[in-house]
């Protein structure tokens, strides 16, 4: 019985034993060189009221373990230790602290007796650092005049352990938080840099097209993120002098203002569960030795081959990178480059020539031969001041993905139709995407010609279905031709100086008329009633009046030099009670992009309210109604 009662009695001191184990935290430790040949401040972070433990190497050469003192009550030791008295050794010491049984990182011991570094510079491959929690980074430290650094400071360790190694520099992220931290060389402590290190809270990586890019100045280069929830923000840029950055859906734009420099960019997701970075660089070539590609962002069927031609840079031209090559195949016999879609998504693709121009192409796979959504018009041609209207079909959450070249014409997508104004002289490759992730090309070259400004061409006409009426045309020089597709609303047909329209089926379109001369201007045509098919859908008169005078707000502003592009820069909040020029401007803006339909009069009513949260929408903004950072941002985009 005695003997049962022993045994019962050392389980159960053994279990209490194995309740009372708690787990002890790693502690971080830093060095700070006093500016003293003797002193340095140690600081240490760990568990409270606790015995910490210097592990170093003695100038015996023998590894010495000495006390230095006890963290207070929320873990923190700091103090203040001569290298004389404790016989630290002075070359490359690796030292470390050890708390409650848990050993820190090791640190270089700062000395300077005999090391000489005067007038040299330190110069950091990066100033700014952002990761998310346990993201590691390495910064390059060079013209130090020194073998090595040490760590002068780190204003908030516990966000990130600095660790150095010579000249290197490893940055891991602890926790949520920023922090200053600053390096020295061995020797020399006026010889000192700072960088700035921001850890994200989030908990998940965004996936990106490509992380690390080589840019050409003058030159965009798209990158396609995928992750996260919501929309997607640019929270941190490392050096916007050199690399600058815009998003549109899920891409972000990459344009290099200067021949050389680089920057960290993170991308999160609007909630911020979610963020990544991106590493650019800018190259030393100028945009005018940049190439060029008959297609900027091309689009495949799975299968399926297509090719770019390219042109400009000197020398023989060859692939620099491939984001995805299981996606994409790639082939360059002279300046044809060959394209096979291997599998659905998305591929960068960098070609430079061996005298040292380089090009972006950003190519788009489909799922299956037939899967791409389909444009009516795949290749057109305007004139300067012109406007088309290109059909969509598809499934459903169109928008636009690309434009290469925005100076020459601006695309904005209303309901299933996407509307092309001409802007400048020059070619265009833009791409349009639906929810599905298929996407179509559309090539646009604008000719120099010019709205003709003192013809008498009717801007707006409203039919029935049926119904013929004839128009006269003066203006421009030479003879009238139409220049675009009616489509299935109306047809158009030219005799002389006569335009004859027939509403064929309901709905809203135009077409463009011009002369030999290079002159054209749009003519908008609403259709009401049924087809004979009973395919189309009615509208009601006050609807058509709404959408002519949307389209006679879009004329006026053409005519009077304001473009869909937004030219005019917002700068100021705007919101419900307004009335302003900015209001004035806005409310053309939204015109243009087919959300507004009411008449400019600079008033910020319930009209342009509900116009702007249409907007918000649209560009995947919170729809506030009212006009704050982020949607100036993209109306100045």
């Amino acid at each position: 019985m005695k003997n049962k009662v022993l045994i019962a009695t050392i389980i159960l001191l053994a279990s209490a034993s194995f309740l009372g184990v708690v787990h002890a935290a790693t502690p971080t430790l830093s060095l700070s060189y006093t500016g003293n040949a003797d002193n340095v401040l140690v600081g240490v972070t760990g568990d409270p009221n606790s015995s910490v433990t210097l592990r170093y190497q003695g100038t015996s050469g023998s590894v010495l373990f000495s006390t230095i003192g006890t963290t207070n009550s929320t873990g923190i030791l700091s103090t203040t230790l001569s290298t004389a008295a404790y016989g630290i050794s002075s070359t490359n010491n690796l030292v470390q602290v050890t708390v409650n049984g848990q050993t820190s990182n090791s640190m270089t011991w700062p000395y300077s007796s005999g090391v000489s570094n005067t007038g040299s510079t330190i110069s950091l491959s990066q100033t700014s650092v952002t990761l998310s929690i346990s993201q590691t980074a390495v910064i390059n430290a060079t013209n130090n005049g020194s073998n090595s650094l040490y760590l002068s400071s780190n204003t908030n360790p516990s966000v990130a352990n600095i660790s150095l190694n010579s000249n290197q520099v490893t940055v891991t992220a602890n926790t949520a938080g920023t922090t200053s931290v600053t390096v020295c060389a061995v020797g020399n402590s006026s010889n000192c840099a700072t960088f700035s290190v921001t850890v994200q809270g989030a908990t998940q990586i965004l996936l990106f097209s490509q992380n690390n890019l080589l840019i050409t100045v003058g030159q965009t280069a798209p990158v396609t993120v995928a992750g996260g929830t919501g929309t997607y923000v640019v929270t941190n840029n490392s050096n916007p002098n050199a690399i600058q950055t815009n998003v549109n859906g899920p891409t972000v734009n990459f344009y290099a203002n200067t021949s050389s420099g680089s920057a960290s960019v993170t991308v999160c997701s609007s909630d911020n569960s979610a963020c990544g970075v991106i590493n650019a660089t800018a190259t030393g070539v100028t945009g005018s030795s940049a190439l060029s590609f008959s297609q900027t962002s091309p689009v495949i069927p799975v299968g399926q081959t297509t090719s770019v031609t390219v042109s400009g840079g000197t020398g023989n031209y060859y692939i620099s990178s491939n984001s995805a090559p299981t996606i994409v195949q790639t082939n360059i016999v002279g300046s044809m480059l060959t394209l096979f879609g291997s599998s659905s998504g998305p591929a960068t693709i960098n070609i430079c020539s061996s005298g040292g121009g380089c090009g972006v192409l950003v190519v788009t796979v489909g799922t299956t031969a037939n899967s791409s959504l389909a444009l009516s018009q795949t290749n057109i041609t305007l004139s300067v001041g012109q406007a088309s209207t290109i059909a969509i079909s598809g499934i459903s959450g169109f928008y636009i993905s690309n434009n290469s070249n925005q100076s020459v014409a601006s695309a904005i997508i209303s309901g299933a139709n996407v509307a092309i104004s001409a802007l400048a002289a020059g070619t265009t490759n833009i791409t349009v995407c639906q929810s599905g992730g298929q996407c179509a090309a559309l090539y646009v070259t604008v000719s120099g010609g010019t709205i003709a400004s003192n013809g008498s061409i009717v801007i707006s006409q409203m039919l029935s279905v049926g119904q013929s009426v004839n128009l006269s045309i003066s203006g421009g020089s030479g003879s009238y031709y139409l220049s675009s597709n009616t489509g299935n609303i109306f047809g158009a047909v030219i005799s002389g100086n006569t335009l004859t329209l027939t509403g064929i089926g309901a709905g809203l379109s135009s077409i463009n008329v011009c002369s030999s001369d290079g002159s054209c201007i749009p003519v908008y045509v609403s259709v009401s009633g049924s087809s004979n098919s009973g395919t189309a859908t009615s509208q009601t008169a006050s609807a058509i009046t709404s959408q002519i005078q949307a389209l006679q707000n879009q004329i006026t502003q053409i005519q009077s030099g304001s473009t869909a592009t937004g030219s005019y820069k917002f700068q100021n909040p705007i919101k419900l009670g307004d009335k302003n020029s900015d209001v004035t401007e806005l409310q053309k803006r939204l015109t243009s992009e087919g959300v507004y339909s009411g008449p400019i009069t600079g008033l910020y009513g319930p009209l342009t309210e509900a116009a702007v949260k249409k907007y918000q929408t649209r560009h995947n903004l919170t729809p506030l109604g009212s006009v704050g950072p982020g949607t100036r941002a993209a109306l100045n985009q």
